[in-house]
């Protein structure tokens, strides 16, 4: 636990510069592939951030073809995020954690022969066919919720999807100031990074997570 608790202070001490007081960052936490462990990364970076700036700090769930964060947070899947893209009004739950908020995935936007409708996830994936994923036509709409967040919370952490999973546009990460990337020792092979700096701008890429170092 000591440890961990010094990994997450030292991202407070690399993002946030105690100098500055009027920070807003919008951060995206992503893996190369599904299965590295981004999820806990993005939830517990979260709660470090918010407790330890003690600025207003609001996790958004973009993995919405497996979310976790409401689950996590014991907050309403919906209404979340996917409600968001076609209403005025954004849904936030605050959680137990002092200034730390949710933006839970909402219900699932799936996509099948060009129509877009909108179910539950287990619905959504009745005989395979259907598959939750966002597309272009929702980029802006997600760009002006970072925007309208933003004028209310000072730090902005994104559970987004492995790069490979083709759920979300790799287009969306670049509404964020930066990524940090999560791979897991003895999981990720070189060439999985490579080919995800293919598909992201790498001058975002702020970092990298090492998962599981050291476990057999």
């Amino acid at each position: 636990k000591f440890s961990l608790y010094k990994i997450y202070n030292s991202f407070n001490y690399s993002l946030l510069s105690r100098e500055r007081q009027d920070i807003n960052l919008s951060l995206g936490i992503t893996s190369p592939k599904v299965g590295e462990g981004k999820t806990m990364i993005a939830c517990n970076l979260a709660v470090s951030l918010a407790m330890g700036s003690q600025k207003n700090t609001i996790l958004i769930d973009l993995n919405i073809a497996n979310p976790l964060l409401h689950k996590i947070f014991g907050v309403p899947l919906a209404p979340g995020l996917t409600e968001a893209f076609n209403s005025n009004e954004i849904h936030i739950s605050q959680t137990a954690v002092d200034n730390l908020a949710v933006l839970s995935a909402g219900k699932s936007i799936v996509r099948h022969e060009n129509l877009f409708l909108q179910s539950h996830v287990h619905n959504s994936m009745q005989g395979g066919r259907l598959k939750p994923s966002l597309g272009l036509e929702q980029l802006p709409a997600f760009r002006d919720i970072i925007y309208s967040l933003e004028q209310k919370y000072e730090l902005i952490i994104v559970d987004m999807p492995a790069i490979n999973s083709e759920s979300v546009p790799n287009l969306f990460a670049q509404q964020l100031n930066g990524l940090i990337v999560v791979v897991r020792s003895g999981n990720t092979k070189r060439e999985d990074i490579d080919l995800m700096l293919q598909r992201v701008n790498e001058n975002q890429v702020l970092g990298f997570v090492l998962n599981s170092f050291g476990q057999k």
